[in-house]
């Protein structure tokens, strides 16, 4: 036997590691105790259970500490390195993704390289070797990059056992604008009995720009089930179809409640088309939140100046600035067009057995009577009486401005009819110059002398 104190390092698999006559020795703040003198018993002394637990506690508590720890800087330099963007940061973001040992750690990396819409073979090789949480992230990274070298990992993934990696895929699927893509998402996505399913697929089939599509796109906003719908309008927000834009704001006819869903999705219409939707929507809604979001959005393209809203039942537009012009297109109650010019002349014309006076406005308005081939913008002129100027000004100024302008008429050249069922309320305005007419009984000698001196009279 050694002489002198030996430090006895304790092991619950074998108590006879320990030596029967070694006085108290201290290891990690525990005790361990020493066997009876006179005795002989050979039984090896064992811990107390509590001091045990302690051991155990104190430890795990140093572990998480320094987990926690550990991870709070890794997210600081992941924080960093997505801030800066550029090819270096984005090889120490994807030297995270692979190298890191905490997967919470890992799937941050993996959500960077998807904002960053980079890292596509380092995302590859996350979804290869690694589970749960980072693929799942490395999914939808990947989904947002929508390249077609990921369709063979969308492919797979539309049959994972994970819900949101299926939901990333059909998402993905229609993001690389393949033809087998579509082919699976029409096969396979809008049969699901996953209403999340479906909803994923319809957004991905929107990025296709299908004509046919359309009808798809109807149907399902026909569905009584809410996340069938919001599936449907934001593939119409990925649609380039001219046709996707009057649904969506069929959308919001019928459904008030969806309101978020179709300002997000005609947020993604850049062009002329989608800010007179927008500007519509503005004029409909009442929710002053939802108003803020277009204004903002509004703000976002610098769509400053001067439009025109429809305030009669019918308005046509025509090819030149006058009554007996061709026309161009028919604009109905509540559409929205973009003011281009104004006549410097002042015309009359016969509204509602009265002779007002006003000027000509030339628009920019969505044509109604073509098909999908042909312009979806279209320019004419209409009668000032007939619409509403609004004003959209930069910040600082008013933002959102009325002008008096129009009064609700039949017509001013006997073609136009009433049609009901606008989900906009019919607004009753002064026409800008108004001609009193004559007493009762002089009226009808003097009104056959108006029509011949006045070329614009009808």
């Amino acid at each position: 036997m050694k002489n002198g104190p030996e430090e006895v390092l304790y092991s619950e698999d074998d108590d006879d590691d320990v030596d029967e006559t070694s006085p108290k020795t201290s290891l990690n703040n525990v005790t361990v105790p020493t066997a009876p003198k006179s005795s002989k018993e050979t039984n090896a002394p064992k811990l107390p259970s509590d001091s045990v637990g302690d051991w155990k506690n104190s430890n795990e508590e140093i572990d998480t500490e320094a987990k926690r720890i550990e991870i709070e800087s890794s997210l600081k330099k992941l924080r960093e390195y997505s801030a800066r963007g550029n090819s270096s940061s984005i090889k120490q973001i994807s030297r995270i993704l692979l190298k890191h040992k905490y997967p919470e750690v890992r799937a941050e990396a993996a959500r960077s390289l998807g904002r960053l819409k980079s890292g596509l073979k380092y995302l590859h090789k996350a979804i290869e070797n690694d589970a749960y949480e980072v693929k799942q992230q490395a999914y939808r990274a990947i989904e947002g990059i929508g390249s077609r070298k990921s369709l063979k990992y969308f492919r797979a993934g539309i049959n994972s056992s994970d819900e949101d990696i299926r939901i990333s895929s059909f998402k993905g699927l229609g993001k690389s604008k393949t033809s087998q893509g579509r082919d699976l998402i029409l096969r396979y996505g809008l049969y699901s009995d996953n209403s999340k399913i479906i909803s994923a697929a319809l957004e991905g089939l929107g990025n296709y720009s299908r004509s046919e599509d359309l009808d798809v796109f109807r149907k399902f906003l026909q569905s009584d089930v809410i996340a069938l719908r919001s599936g449907a309008i934001a593939g119409l927000g990925n649609s380039k179809q001219n046709g996707s834009v009057d649904l969506l704001l069929t959308a919001y006819e019928n459904n008030p409640d969806l309101a978020p869903e179709v300002i997000i999705a005609l947020n993604q219409k850049t062009n002329l088309a989608g800010t007179l939707a927008l500007i519509k929507l503005l004029h409909a809604i009442k929710n002053e939140n939802y108003q803020n979001l277009i204004k903002k959005e509004l703000y976002r393209r610098k769509a400053f100046g001067q439009y025109a809203i429809v305030s009669n039942q019918l308005a046509s537009m025509r090819y030149s600035p006058r009554p007996n012009s061709k026309k161009v297109t028919i604009l109905r109650m509540g559409d929205v067009a973009k003011v281009k010019n104004i006549t410097s002349k002042y015309f009359k014309a016969k509204m509602n057995n009265q002779i007002v006076e006003d000027r000509y406005f030339q628009l920019l308005a969505v044509n109604r009577d073509t098909n999908q081939s042909k312009r979806s913008i279209v320019q004419g002129w209409v009668f000032g009486p007939k619409i509403e100027v609004i004003s959209l000004n930069n910040p600082g100024k008013e933002y959102y401005q009325k002008k008096g302008k129009g009064e609700n008429s039949e017509d001013e050249d006997s073609e136009d009819e009433i049609i009901p069922g606008d989900i906009f309320t019919k607004q009753q305005k002064q026409p800008a110059i108004k001609i009193e007419t004559k007493s009762d009984k002089v009226e009808k000698v003097e009104e056959k002398n108006q029509e011949l001196n006045d070329l614009e009279d009808e």
